[in-house]
């Protein structure tokens, strides 16, 4: 498995393209797609569905808890 992922994500480098993992449901599987390199994710593990109305708030509060993550914040 792990060497389809690396192929998929590195031909997806080499063809400029953004590769986009859905279905993440675990921080383990985020942590390892993204040290092979994917560029970003979606599932459970990033948030459930929300709606259009739910969105702003949800989207305001996960890039405030980036930045607080961040080394010197």
């Amino acid at each position: 498995m792990r060497t389809i992922l690396e192929s998929a994500l590195h031909l997806a480098k080499r063809m400029n393209l953004v590769s986009v993992a859905e279905g993440i449901e675990r921080e383990e599987e985020w942590t390892l797609l993204k040290s092979l390199g994917c560029d970003m994710a979606q599932g459970y593990y990033i948030s459930p569905p929300v709606s259009g109305e739910e969105f702003p708030a949800w989207y305001s509060d996960w890039t405030g808890s980036l930045a607080a993550s961040r080394p010197g914040s």
